[in-house]
């Protein structure tokens, strides 16, 4: 190999991030949503210069703020060298170097009081509005925080007891959204917000010291459509669970008993606002 493509050379192999770095947004833009991509890029523009050797590999995870999201941001990196050329051996030595992050089976329960708790602690308006929209729609942070901002209200569609459906139909790679289902007091934090930017990272880091991880709030209303009485299928449809396979007949039988059963679960979530009080 020539010396000087990205960092390449047999002899002395590196991986210069900067000379790398427009090739890699192309390639990685055609696989993952955008804020994945920019994840990534604030971690490998923050941590990474040139990687000379698993020692560099190792100094990049001592000077991170998250190990896991340095861990994927450099997989990624990797695995783009890869297809440009470079040794997989010597590649591999690298991944070598990683750190390995614990993945085990997380069986963390939030109940109502714990949801309650947080609402009254949580006195920055700028993330109690996510708060309420993922809590009423079991969206996912990242949904939550882009309907935000780009909320129009010409889109609402009222729905019996007093909440909406308001229609999304987005894609991130293997995740979809395609209806956020909103109590009244979801709808009127979206109103206030209208158009604010929130990073999702932000938000999660906010939460956290608070005590109430933000994707155990989506799972906290995943348990609760259950628990009042939603088909496993409806939930599944409400939190963008559905396989992308799903037929138009089985698509419209998903939606009418999503509509049918929402006032149940808006009502739960104004009820938590006011005892939050």
């Amino acid at each position: 190999m020539r010396a000087g493509e990205g960092g390449r050379d047999e002899a002395n192999p590196a991986i210069n991030w900067r000379e790398l770095r427009a090739g890699f947004i192309e390639w990685e833009r055609c696989k993952a949503g955008e804020e994945q991509l920019k994840l990534v890029l604030r971690y490998l523009d923050r941590y990474v210069d040139v990687i000379r050797g698993p020692q560099d590999v190792v100094e990049v995870f001592n000077r991170c703020s998250s190990k896991r999201n340095m861990r994927m941001a450099l997989s990624l990196l990797f695995r783009y060298c890869e297809l440009l050329g470079y040794d997989g051996g010597w590649l591999q030595s690298l991944r070598r170097a990683m750190p390995r992050v614990r993945r085990g089976r997380d069986l963390t329960v939030v109940g109502d009081e714990h949801i309650v708790e947080v609402l009254r602690r949580c006195l920055e308006p700028k993330y109690r509005a996510p708060f309420i929209v993922v809590l009423a729609s079991g969206l996912r942070v990242t949904e939550a925080a882009r309907l935000m901002e780009l909320f129009d209200p010409s889109k609402l569609i009222a729905l019996d007891g007093g909440c909406y459906r308001y229609p999304l139909w987005w894609h991130r790679g293997c995740k979809e959204a395609y209806y956020a289902y909103l109590s009244p007091s979801a709808v009127e934090a979206l109103r206030r917000h209208r158009g604010v930017k929130v990073r999702p990272d932000n938000a999660r880091s906010y939460f956290d010291k608070l005590g109430l991880g933000l994707k155990y709030l989506r799972k906290y209303a995943y348990n609760k459509l259950l628990e009042l009485g939603y088909p496993e299928s409806a939930a599944d449809f409400i939190q963008g669970r559905s396989p992308s396979t799903v037929g138009g007949q089985s698509y419209m039988w998903r939606l009418q008993q999503a509509d049918r059963y929402c006032p149940r679960y808006a009502e739960h979530v104004e009820g938590l606002l006011v005892r939050s009080l």
